[in-house]
């Protein structure tokens, strides 16, 4: 009887789709989706990582901006305690953003090794001088706050190349930023450094 309905011709038309998508369900079901679904899981952690930088220098930027200038604190104990607690609020803000840096992709930061370098040389940099300017009985934050403005020269390098597809924007924005404008990021980054005082951690000195 499973001979004659296996020769039969209907039969066999009903059959064979039936038997593919049993099959085919069971390829995607068990081996395919779980790559895809282990390939968008680690899309939305890098993109999210991405963000946490980004947000990490905006929020760095923002409070050096609002610091009390040292004119300002100088001889009143009270401000001078607020000021310390501004800076020590920013050393968090800078600890908590190398951090973020640390935890980028590997296969981007290893592309865009240069300018990691040079922004964590620049992160660092400020880091010390808030921790050392906060330090002293009457706090010297002039220089650390002059270097604010620099640090948005690093931040829009990192935004302008979170290459992540699933977050982008249009091909040809991204085309345009990588041929036109990547330079023009580095520029700023180096302009940055000197301004500070700063050697360029990637290119020697001659």
């Amino acid at each position: 009887m499973l001979d004659d309905f296996l020769n039969d011709p209907l039969a066999r038309a009903f059959l064979v789709p039936v038997v593919a998508a049993i099959l085919t369900t069971a390829v995607v079901e068990y081996f395919a989706k779980p790559v895809l679904e282990a390939r968008k899981a680690r899309l939305l952690r890098d993109r999210q990582q991405f963000d946490e930088v980004v947000f990490g220098f905006q929020k760095l930027v923002l409070l050096m901006a609002a610091m009390l200038d040292d004119a300002t604190s100088r001889g009143s104990a009270e401000l001078t305690a607020v000021q310390k607690q501004q800076a020590a609020d920013a050393t968090q803000a800078s600890q908590e953003l190398i951090a973020a840096v640390s935890r980028l992709p590997s296969g981007w930061v290893e592309r865009h090794s240069a300018h990691v370098a040079r922004a964590m040389h620049y992160v660092g940099f400020v880091r010390g001088l808030l921790v050392v300017g906060a330090s002293k009985p009457e706090p010297a934050m002039a220089y650390a706050r002059s270097l604010a403005a620099g640090l948005s020269s690093f931040d829009a390098y990192f935004v302008a190349f979170a290459t992540l597809r699933d977050s982008q924007p249009a091909w040809y924005r991204r085309s345009f930023s990588r041929r036109f404008m990547r330079s023009d990021y580095e520029h700023d980054a180096l302009v940055a450094l000197r301004e500070a005082g700063l050697t360029d951690p990637v290119t020697p000195a001659a």
